[in-house]
């Protein structure tokens, strides 16, 4: 993903052109920031089918999309969930880092405008308890997105079995 190499600071401007100064803006640099792990993961997952198996379906003469629906998708499976686990995070910090490029500076704002006004201001006991909610929405996306994972790996993955 050559989108991943490009400082969002730069292409920033673009964006707002784009999108305008509103929260869609927003939106795109957090997808921006947290879509790459997620397209990575998951064509690791799905080239790392065992070969053997892909050849398995082949012999029984099973369509292309057969062998993807059946074999390589839930093969791919704990990689697209490791790469959504890592794209929780990314996705709070890109809404972060976004609404410091487009936010206002003002009161009135998400997380990242609300970082920025009590900065500005040095209201240090607000800034520290911004930092915390951004942690703690970080940790609760990720937690949220292993649970899920758990719940469709555990009869079946490995990684996801008690043991």
């Amino acid at each position: 993903m050559l989108l991943q190499t490009v400082p969002v600071v730069a292409i920033a401007p673009l964006i707002v052109l784009w999108f305008g100064y509103n929260e869609g803006s927003v939106v795109v640099i957090s997808l921006i920031m947290s879509l790459f792990p997620i397209v990575n993961n998951t064509l690791l997952g799905l080239r790392s089918t065992s070969r053997n198996l892909v050849e398995l379906f082949a012999l029984h003469n099973r369509s292309r999309w057969t062998a993807f629906r059946k074999l390589q998708l839930p093969a791919a499976l704990p990689h697209i969930i490791a790469g959504l686990r890592v794209s929780a995070g990314l996705s709070v910090i890109g809404a972060i880092v976004g609404e410091f490029i487009i936010g206002s500076g003002n009161a009135e704002g998400g997380l990242g405008v609300q970082i920025v006004f009590a900065q500005g201001r040095m209201y240090t006991a607000l800034l520290f308890a911004e930092v915390i909610a951004a942690t703690l929405l970080g940790f609760l996306f990720f937690a949220l997105v292993s649970a899920v994972g758990r719940a469709l790996l555990r009869h079946w993955h490995e990684s996801a079995m008690p043991g």
